[in-house]
């Protein structure tokens, strides 16, 4: 891609060239499938490996439930979700399973109103996109009616934020739920995160929920509060604050829908990779040349510049060591 840097470039070079010398492993195919959430990134780093004469990946971007079924089925070679599979999911992969973060991403807030610092509680939050807040002099900032923006389209961000917003709120848990694509009560809709950016940016009293990357223009990030009290807004530090506090509470469900860690932001998704345990055969080498790929400082590096959180130096090495035991 354009925006590629040389630095990436000769740093991918170097992990690639510590990969499997074996010619023939180099141009390797590898079938994946699995979250949308992340394929902007895969990409960008897939295309770097091919270019590399490193495995050539087909990944498909569906969703996580489809790169479930199709992993169980053992349809492809490694699939990619947005939560890491559950104990009984996992056990239903009859050649075992290895399970590996690759990279977070944070879910902003953000709004239009010139003038208002917002500071939204995880209550006040729930209730703007329930309707039951529907006046920003409720929120401290200058009175006029709050325009809800969200999303038209199956989003791997809709699903970030519904799961967060439901472990908040048992009310909106059952009137909005969970998912891909969910039925708002509120607002107008929009499709893509840079939809959900311009129709914002045009929108004075606007408020709605994208990628990171789409905060520009006139748009500012509410700062959330996350479990431990305090307000945080949306970048690489409290991303990766909540991806570490995630990981220490045991990449339970609760605590990825609300990371429970003083500086942590609290609305993220984490990316995972899956892959067999074995019975790889001669793909073994080339998953993981991928996947040591993926989790490098070169490739980690780029993460940020397309608005996604880098996994913090000991998530890496932790993840690393998960790469070894995917056997052939």
């Amino acid at each position: 891609m354009a925006f590629m840097t040389k630095p990436f470039v000769i740093g991918s070079l170097a992990v690639l060239g510590a990969m499997s010398a074996a010619p023939a492993m180099a141009q390797q195919t590898l079938n994946a499938t699995g979250a949308s959430f992340p394929a902007p990134l895969f990409e960008l780093w897939f295309q770097e490996l091919e270019q590399n004469d490193g495995p050539v990946v087909n990944y498909t971007p569906v969703n996580s439930t489809t790169g479930i079924r199709q992993l169980v089925e053992l349809e492809v070679d490694f699939g990619a979700t947005d939560r890491p599979l559950t104990p009984t999911t996992a056990a239903k992969v009859k050649r075992g399973l290895v399970q590996i973060p690759v990279v977070g991403g944070s879910v902003a807030v953000g709004y239009n109103k010139p003038g208002c610092d917002l500071k939204l509680t995880q209550k006040q939050l729930t209730s703007i996109f329930l309707g039951s807040i529907d006046n920003w002099k409720e929120l401290g900032c200058k009175e006029g009616p709050i325009k809800v923006v969200t999303r038209s389209d199956s989003s791997g961000t809709t699903l970030a934020f519904t799961k967060s917003l439901a472990s908040w709120s048992p009310e909106f848990t059952t009137r909005v739920g969970e998912g891909l694509k969910v039925s708002w009560p509120v607002g107008t809709t929009s499709a893509g995160n840079e939809g959900i950016s311009s129709t914002l940016q045009s929108t004075k009293g606007s408020i709605g929920y994208l990628n990171v990357p789409g905060i520009k223009g006139s748009l500012q990030a509410a700062e959330i509060q996350n479990k431990a009290g305090n307000y945080m807004l949306p970048n690489s530090a409290t991303g990766i604050a909540a991806m570490e506090s995630i990981k220490e509470a045991g990449l339970t469900p609760e605590a990825i829908s609300n990371p429970p860690g003083r500086d942590a932001y609290p609305i993220v998704a984490m990316s995972w990779l899956q892959a067999y345990e074995s019975g790889n055969g001669m793909q073994a080498e080339a998953i993981r040349d991928t996947f040591r790929f993926m989790l490098s400082n070169p490739a980690q590096s780029q993460a940020d510049n397309l608005g996604y959180v880098p996994l913090s130096k000991a998530l890496q090495e932790s993840a690393m060591t998960e790469v070894e035991k995917i056997r052939e």
